[in-house]
């Protein structure tokens, strides 16, 4: 058979065709390894996800809390909690996103449910508007709706002290007294005033001190610093892309995983000198800001120091391994609540409370966790507000 009319391959071109074919079978196969890379990674992720959702779930306080234990509605309530989510807030950093739950429910606002009573209020006259800021504590971690300090606040000034009232719940998780010092002046912007304004703090000014090693700033602020301008700086969008928040799977395994290998060479943890006396500083110097702000725009404020689990005489086993588990800090948050007793400025103000004490001696648990109260120490410690609130409110009237 004559070839001499096919055409000839010259042996560079057929070396060259053999290379990019090459080549190409090099990329498709490098694409098809990062594809399933990226899938076991998603893959992966999942698991871990669902491995920690169940040991949050399996571990949460209010499951752990023995006088919880056999009740019908905790199984439900901790699920609920823990689908609470936070979204952006301009000033404060986050505000909890709405939610319709049983035992849990939070508005468009952001602001979680207050128990009201189920008469209707005096028309001839408004009720009384409380407005309560806080933190985790007066949010109510732990606890159902009705049990949360504001509401038992508005329970008892209503059936046991006969006053017409509307407490609302701005407490939030995680923030410290600035952010609330900044809601209240939003209301006030918004002429949103309060007949009253109670503040219930203490242990997250202490808490955000310890993580950042500085008084004064939000809790996890160093994800803000983290997060700040991410789209405009590769190597803060690629840790975006590949990490995320420390509360996904794989980066909460890494952690945890460094925390087990470094424990053995694990050092006592030290703190910056004048560290307590600046946190006390903070909070007092919010404490004069927020009366200021009060005092121009016509209402009373008051201010309650909060109780923490250190300082309670009889603790039982389970409180005991609650305080064990943050020992790391317990020195720091004695020698701040001690600054607070003997601060002058906080002394001498009639408006400033420190209820620290008001659980130390009682023998029952008290703390579900560090320093969330049960349901029932959330009403002593509303007992002893509404004694004050009712006072101020009664020489309102």
């Amino acid at each position: 058979m004559d070839t001499s009319s096919e055409p000839r391959v010259e042996p560079g071109k057929k070396s060259r065709r053999g290379f990019l074919r090459a080549l190409g079978r090099g990329i498709r196969a490098g694409w098809l390894y990062v594809g399933i890379t990226i899938l076991l990674l998603f893959a992966v992720e999942a698991g871990l996800n669902a491995l920690y959702r169940w040991d949050d779930f399996r571990n949460h306080p209010s499951r752990r809390f023995e006088a919880y234990r056999g009740a019908d509605w905790v199984d439900a309530y901790v699920r609920e909690e823990l689908s609470v989510r936070e979204g952006w807030a301009p000033f404060v950093h986050w505000r909890c996103e709405p939610r319709d739950g049983r035992d849990l429910r939070i508005g468009p606002d952001g602001l979680r449910r207050t128990w009201t009573r189920a008469a209707p209020h005096d028309p001839s006259r408004r009720p009384f508007r409380v407005f309560m800021f806080g933190g985790s504590t007066a949010w109510g971690t732990g606890v159902r709706d009705d049990y949360t300090v504001p509401s038992w606040l508005a329970r008892i000034l209503s059936e046991e002290y006969g006053l017409d009232v509307e407490v609302t719940n701005f407490g939030e998780i995680g923030y410290v007294s600035t952010q609330e010092l900044i809601l209240l002046l939003r209301q006030i912007q918004q002429g949103n005033l309060p007949d009253l304004a109670i503040f219930y703090d203490g242990v997250n000014d202490i808490f955000s001190a310890v993580q950042s090693r500085r008084a004064g700033l939000p809790e996890h602020e160093f994800n803000r610093v983290r997060e700040f301008n991410v789209l405009g700086r590769k190597r803060k969008a690629l840790a975006a892309l590949f990490w995320g928040s420390g509360q996904q799977g794989l980066p909460r395994f890494a952690a945890t995983l460094a925390r087990r290998l470094l424990h053995a060479e694990k050092k006592p943890v030290e703190f910056p000198p004048g560290l307590a006396e600046d946190v006390v500083r903070t909070y007092a110097a919010n404490v004069k800001l927020a009366e200021t702000l009060a005092q121009a725009n016509g209402f009373p404020v008051l201010f309650y120091w909060q109780p923490a689990i250190y300082t309670k005489a009889s603790k039982p086993p389970e409180e005991q391994a609650s305080e064990n588990r943050l020992l790391f800090v317990k020195d720091l948050y004695l020698d701040v609540y001690r600054r607070v007793r003997e601060h002058p400025g906080l002394a001498a103000d009639p408006a400033f409370h420190d209820i620290s004490a008001l659980l130390d001696d009682r023998p029952e648990a008290c703390y579900i966790d560090y320093f969330h109260l049960s349901e029932e120490a959330n009403g002593l410690v509303a007992r002893r507000l509404a004694e004050d609130a009712r006072a101020v409110l009664a020489s309102a009237q």
